[in-house]
């Protein structure tokens, strides 16, 4: 009898051990796949932000340079007309020493 239960006895020693050597393997593999999930998640959130952050990049430069070309456009078209101006300003003091013989 005492055989019986010491044979018992060991075999749930030995399944309790199993179990537990099962459930802490188990409980490390489940970590390690959340854990990989998580940092998977992580990396793909992470790319498209920096995408959307180069797109952001991308489209103010191209409104910055628009407005760039836009003000030198301004700028020249101002500088052509103060030269047509001066131009016109000229001819005017021309024609009026003509009238006034000097």
């Amino acid at each position: 009898m005492i055989a019986f239960l010491l044979s018992v006895l060991a075999d749930s020693a030995v399944t309790a051990a199993l179990l537990a050597i099962a459930a802490y393997l188990g409980r490390s593999w489940i970590d390690a796949r959340l854990t990989k999930a998580v940092q998977h998640d992580f990396d793909k959130k992470l790319v498209a932000f920096k995408d959307s952050l180069e797109a952001e990049t991308r489209r103010s430069e191209a409104v910055r340079n628009a407005g760039f070309a836009a003000m030198l456009s301004q700028r020249s078209a101002l500088a052509a007309k103060r030269v047509e101006a001066a131009q016109a300003l000229w001819s005017g003091v021309l024609e009026a020493r003509k009238a006034t013989g000097c």
